[in-house]
């Protein structure tokens, strides 16, 4: 069935951009001197594709023409692996967005504004209500795509001449989402072309990383204390009650607490993020059995704790030299062609795939 196709009227007001969408204003409040008609239109075209491809037909014989920018920039999160990244990358221009006119619910975003009170970089902050989107089409609030968290940095690109796009994006979630390995797929690519089009490098430094070495990294850091990949603590601290907590405490040698979430996650046919769970088990020689993961006690993801070189493959020598650089620099090495295989070879499933 052929797609409706979608006409977004951009607007701005102060330093408020918005359109409407079904009756919803869709707001953006962006720096105080940022200025619509100064933005290129492949941005707010790029913006309006991460926003609604889901159901429209945004791009159509639409012709991209934007001239590569030269900064990095972070779509900024706060959490563990985006922080990691603000490590490896301290030029990085860091775009956090601010949930804003939604509803609270299991949200709080107190941790997240302590850490970017506290640091030593400029973050800019972008107060949406982008996540209502969803709503419209029967589903829960959330980012309406993949990328969709990353739409404010995209809107900013020209005001902060970007010329790459990156997220928090790890190995755990990139290559094992099924429980077991799978290469990048023709989405991932289409993803990229779109990006590259409008000048923009879709550039994930931690994606050959596990969150064995995000993890690593922040700890090592003046953030240790500041990072949370947990969206519900508040005052300097997880709810030590979500599996984000219990997960991420495990890797950092901290007290953790076996939650209703973390045996919902963990019970599936795939458990998630099983990668690093395991890992951390076995790290601290803890009872697979408290979460029946007796069945993967035979698995060897020693090499977790070591870069997965190939997932930088499509990228240009000189960024990968760059980023192996920097990674060596804080104590990470390659994994070997046996590792690879290895880790290539690794099945999470309850069921044999």
């Amino acid at each position: 069935m052929e797609k409706e196709k979608l006409i977004i009227d951009w607007k701005q007001e102060g330093n408020k951009v918005y359109f409407d969408f079904k009756g919803t204003e869709i707001f953006f409040y962006m720096p105080e001197d940022f200025k619509l008609e100064k933005t290129h239109p492949d941005l707010l075209k790029l913006a309006e594709y991460f926003m609604f491809y889901p159901w429209y037909d945004v791009l159509g014989d639409y012709k991209f023409s934007r001239k590569r920018g030269k900064e990095f920039g972070l779509s900024f999160s706060t959490g563990v692996d985006s922080t990691a990244i603000s490590l490896l990358y301290p030029e990085a221009k860091l775009v956090y967005i601010e949930r804003f006119g939604i509803e609270k619910r299991l949200l709080n975003q107190d941790n997240a504004f302590r850490m970017i009170e506290n640091m030593d970089k400029k973050v800019i902050v972008v107060k949406s209500n982008l996540e209502l989107i969803r709503t419209h089409f029967g589903l829960q609030i959330g980012y309406p795509t993949a990328l969709g968290m990353g739409v404010p940095t995209i809107l900013l690109a020209d005001y902060l001449d970007l010329g790459i796009l990156s997220y928090g994006k790890v190995m755990d979630d990139q290559y094992f989402p099924k429980g077991f390995f799978q290469d990048y797929t023709e989405d991932y690519f289409k993803r990229q072309e779109l990006l590259e089009s409008a000048g923009l490098l879709g550039f994930y430094p931690a994606v050959g990383c596990s969150e064995v070495i995000t993890t690593e990294i922040v700890d090592n850091s003046k953030y240790k204390d500041l990072s949370f990949s947990c969206i519900r603590g508040e005052g300097g601290k997880g709810c030590n009650n979500c599996y984000k907590c219990f997960r991420k405490n495990m890797l950092r040698g901290k007290e953790y607490n076996i939650n209703k979430e973390t045996v919902t996650y963990t019970s599936k046919e795939v458990p998630k993020m099983a990668t690093s769970l395991l890992y951390a088990f076995k790290k601290r020689n803890a009872d697979l059995s408290i979460l029946n993961l007796e069945y993967l006690k035979d698995l060897d993801v020693s090499m977790l704790n070591k870069v997965y070189s190939e997932a930088y493959s499509s990228y240009t020598k000189e960024l990968q030299d760059d980023l192996f650089k920097r990674l060596k620099l804080l104590g990470f090495e390659l994994m070997s062609k046996e590792e690879e295989e290895t880790m290539k070879k690794l099945n999470f499933c309850r069921k044999e795939k």
